[in-house]
């Protein structure tokens, strides 16, 4: 999605409109252009992205999904939705046009994710998440892994892709890379 489909890092965007609603401080705004900086000029790194991540997560403590889904409708119509690179746009429309299904993937939070899904007419996302009993999550970066994790263990849906388990008390982790 970023620099991909939205030009910029779509988080960054959220991050003013959260800025605008006291959410946070200054500083945290200042780390955030940092890194908005920092991904346009160099790209991403294992390291930025668990920073990134580590800071959102703090920032977002105490606030309901329903809040942060609401301020990313107003963040999408504001700034996102004329952020659309009118190419990737057109090819996107192709795709969906020949009735392929179109995964948006990325490292923004799932709620932006599927939402930035949702306007753009793709099939859904595939982005940032907690792993937890009936949710599925891909971590992204240089290396992605998909991630599922529940109360029992549940076989590999699709036996050509590698899988492997993990299990602490009380849950299974299911891995594909």
């Amino acid at each position: 999605v970023d620099n991909t489909i939205i030009r910029g890092a779509s988080a960054f965007h959220l991050a003013i409109g959260l800025y605008r609603r006291d959410f946070f401080k200054i500083r945290d705004l200042v780390f955030a252009a940092l890194q908005q900086w920092r991904f346009i000029a160099l790209g991403e790194s294992k390291e930025q992205i668990s920073s990134v991540r580590d800071r959102a997560l703090g920032i977002m403590k105490g606030h309901t999904v329903a809040e942060v889904t609401a301020i990313g409708e107003e963040v999408w119509d504001q700034v996102l939705s004329l952020r659309i690179f009118p190419g990737t746009r057109k090819i996107l429309d192709a795709h969906l046009a020949a009735g392929h299904q179109v995964w948006l993937i990325t490292a923004t939070p799932i709620e932006i994710g599927e939402l930035i899904a949702r306007h753009l007419g793709a099939t859904g996302a595939l982005a940032t998440a907690c792993a937890e009993p009936g949710r599925a999550v891909i971590s992204l970066g240089t290396g992605s892994v998909y991630v599922t994790a529940d109360s029992a263990y549940t076989p590999p849906i699709n036996p050509t892709i590698h899988h492997f388990a993990h299990c602490l008390p009380g849950r299974w982790y299911r891995m594909a890379a």
